[in-house]
């Protein structure tokens, strides 16, 4: 594997999907600027909130999709874009769905987050992502040959050690795994 510079940026992303790419933009810049050739972003990168559905985009062709790959295409880097609601034709319910863009702005591959968060915390939140989202079903590993193989995953995904034990049998050299926590769960 070469040696490089990877960009891991920290967002606050709210219900504005314009604001939060913007935001994704500024600290793009900014990471290339320091030289970053792979930059990773956080999940819900560009919706955070209860509508998940009316903010699911086309992947490719949405509007997230469509700015990630002209900033990926213009700086001539790789982007791991955290994660993002993608349209779902089979079920109302969107994907929670990560993405790897190369450098010359195309598509190299998808994840759809497989394990959604389900939890009931003693006195405390509930939380049922699979009331909004679907799950996924395919263990997803690319190999940019550049920035070596990257094993994608999504946050409560973590929890599921055999599916990183996976990506490592399959070449994995680098595991992505964006978070969105909160304070309570």
């Amino acid at each position: 594997m070469n040696k490089f510079t990877v960009a891991v940026i920290q967002m606050d992303s709210q219900n504005d999907v314009q604001k939060n790419l913007d935001t994704a933009v500024g600290f793009i810049e900014e990471a290339v600027s320091r030289g970053a050739k792979l930059i990773t972003m956080p999940e819900n990168m560009h919706y955070v909130g209860m509508d998940s559905a009316a903010h699911a985009e086309a992947i490719p062709g949405g509007r997230t999709f469509r700015v990630m790959a002209e900033q990926a295409k213009k700086h001539h880097v790789w982007l791991h874009c955290g994660s993002i609601y993608e349209k779902n034709e089979q079920n109302a319910r969107p994907y929670n769905c990560t993405m790897v863009i190369s450098p010359d702005g195309e598509l190299v591959a998808k994840y759809h987050k497989i394990h959604p968060f389900d939890v009931v915390i003693p006195d405390g939140p509930v939380n049922r992502e699979s009331d909004r989202i679907c799950p996924g079903n395919e263990i997803v590993t690319v190999d940019t040959k550049e920035v070596g193989c990257l094993g994608l995953s999504i946050c409560y995904d973590i929890r599921f050690a055999e599916m990183y034990r996976i990506m490592a049998l399959e070449g994995a050299q680098i595991l992505l795994t964006p978070a969105d926590f909160t304070m309570p769960t």
